[in-house]
């Protein structure tokens, strides 16, 4: 008999208990009825492991080839709001109606884009598709399995932002690989943190090319998950907005800022009525004008206002001649009088002609520094791809370099240790006290955990009165589709409030209870939908089905208000 790999890693042989490696149970049953049984075999090749991660277009799994004998990651089309698969089942079904056709069409487009992305195989930056085929009612796409964290977990590593040289130099060849694709007449539409790869090798990867999802935002303006708010442009928005590589580099600067600054820039269509769009040097007044006004160009609301294409974005941002930027102070944004959690401010005199100097040689001395160390971390689906000059990062926490709270990288600090020091030369007033930086995502997050336990009640109830106390169809039908438009909308909320980056896993805990939320109302109307044709065998199978799923979304919504109560008591006042 053949050893069994470990289903969680592939790189240790375990007959039984938790695999050393990665900690992985024996014989662990999902996480969701939506995810194929570990050992699932795919294509007489391709056996699946257990889940990478799950987005509102698809599955991703590790998985292991078994004709080149090397790990690989496997993402499979499963739109939550189009189709569902019942537990213990392999097929994929499409919800009924015109679901079925957003399904289908979406489906082609998932093909259609594994096709496309074939022609950059060898791009070092880019995820290349290995292989695809259809198979149980959907598409599958594999590619190569590396280590390594999303540029997201990088900068909650990190306490939320970087310096700005950092976060060019990790964004350099994304936008590199960008001008490639547009080059081929393809856009990606879904740049953020979480769709860019840092491995342990110090590659930095374009992950998760959107075609599928910007083919569905085009054909159906119901999907709210088709756009990314804070990274999404104005013309996203829009089925019949003008999208173009200008689409692409708003997103681009809108990661940058989120990395430099630490907070999401405000959602475009916000912005068009009301720019409240703060400056970076309100975060990092180190920021060069040139750096900073190349970002505000690109992250202009209007399409025309906004750099054409990703080289004179680029370009800008290392201020090669003939792209020109208007000076910072030309733009039309306030300069931010309250800082986040803080009392009223004044925008900061000019530092002396010493002060200057001497911050000058500081950034000079950790630049030439400051490379950054990707700490192994959760594995994602990444292709080979060239280093750049950084490498791995790790916490002040487990390092010799001074308790600052900031990374220590190759023995220099950079927290505020080495700006306290050219400070000294200067002796400017002391920086206003920190603010309680916890206090307002904690206030917003609890009103939003309000309505969503008043969402769970009001569902309740319209089974509860269904079922129990012989109400109608119609009025449980009724009560999911407001039950699926009050979760997605709590999880928009969700994803748009700005957390401290070492809380931001909490906000995905949230998101994850929402999504399956809006999962199990789907399935109870396919309940509904059987139960008025009066198949009760059917409508009995569904039913039970839903209800062993709920207990899930439960147990989700536990798991994530238990963990943010103690986070909240630890943290609050702070």
């Amino acid at each position: 008999m053949a050893p069994k790999r470990c289903l969680g890693c592939f790189t240790r042989e375990v007959e039984s208990g938790a695999c050393p490696a990665c900690g992985y149970l024996v014989g662990a049953s999902p996480e969701s009825p939506l995810y194929l049984q570990p050992g699932t075999m795919l294509n007489e090749r391709y056996q699946i492991g257990q889940v990478l991660g799950h987005g509102g277009f698809g599955i991703t799994y590790i998985g292991y080839d078994n004709t080149l004998n090397t790990r690989v990651a496997v993402k499979e089309y499963l739109p939550r709001d189009l189709a569902t698969r019942a537990t213990g089942r392999f097929q994929v079904t499409a919800y009924t109606g015109e679901l079925t056709g957003f399904f289908e069409y979406g489906l082609n487009k998932f093909l259609d884009e594994a096709r496309a992305l074939a022609q950059f195989s060898d791009h070092p930056c880019i995820v290349s598709v290995q292989d695809f085929f259809m198979a149980n009612g959907t598409a599958y796409l594999v590619m190569r399995y590396l280590d390594g964290v999303t540029f997201k977990e990088y900068l909650a590593q990190q306490g939320g932002s970087i310096p700005v040289d950092t976060a060019i130099k990790i964004m350099n060849p994304v936008m590199d690989a960008l001008r490639e694709v547009h080059g081929a007449d393809l856009l990606h539409r879904d740049i953020s943190p979480d769709n860019i790869f840092i491995t342990t090798t110090r590659q930095v990867k374009v992950l998760d090319f959107g075609a599928a999802r910007s083919a569905l935002g085009a054909h159906s303006r119901s999907l709210s998950v088709v756009l990314k708010p804070g990274y999404s442009p104005e013309e996203q928005y829009r089925s019949k907005g003008n999208q173009g590589p200008w689409t692409d580099v708003y997103a681009v600067a809108a990661t940058l800022y989120r990395a430099i600054t630490g907070v999401l820039p405000p959602e475009a269509l916000d912005r068009a009525n009301q720019d409240t769009l703060l400056r970076p040097a309100h975060f990092q007044p180190a920021i060069s004008p040139q750096i900073e006004a190349a970002l505000l160009k690109a992250l202009a609301v209007r399409v025309t206002d906004r750099f054409q294409t990703m080289k004179e974005f680029q370009d800008a941002l290392h201020g090669i001649p003939p792209v020109s930027v208007p000076n910072p102070s030309d733009w039309n944004l306030p300069y931010p009088n309250v800082p986040p959690g803080g009392q009223a401010i004044q925008p900061s005199p000019t530092p002396s002609k010493w002060l200057w100097i001497a911050a000058t040689a500081a950034a000079i001395l950790i630049f030439s520094l400051v490379i950054l160390h990707v700490h192994r971390g959760n594995s994602s689906t990444v292709a080979a791809g060239t280093q750049i000059d950084i490498k791995n990062v790790e916490s002040s926490g487990a390092s010799d370099g001074g308790n600052t709270g900031k990374p220590n990288i190759n023995g220099v600090n950079t927290g505020s240790k080495g700006a306290d020091q050219g400070a000294k030369q200067a002796d400017p007033p002391p920086p206003p006290p920190p603010p309680k930086k916890y206090d307002d995502f904690f206030n917003t997050m609890d009103s939003l955990i309000r309505e969503m336990e008043q969402a769970r009640t009001d569902l309740n109830k319209a089974v509860i009165g269904k079922e129990a106390q012989g109400g109608s169809w119609e009025e449980l039908e009724g009560a999911l589709r407001d039950g699926i438009a009050i979760r997605r909308s709590l999880r928009e909320q969700v994803k748009n409030l700005s957390a401290p980056g070492e809380l931001e896993y909490l906000k995905d805990k949230f998101r994850d209870y929402l999504d399956n939320g809006i999962e199990y109302c789907r399935r109870m109307e396919s309940y509904v939908s059987y139960g008025k044709r009066g198949d009760e065998s059917r409508s009995t199978e569904v039913r039970e089905d839903a209800r062993s799923f709920n207990r899930q979304v439960a147990a989700l919504y536990s798991d994530a208000t238990a963990e943010y109560k103690s986070k909240r008591d630890t943290l609050a006042g702070r």
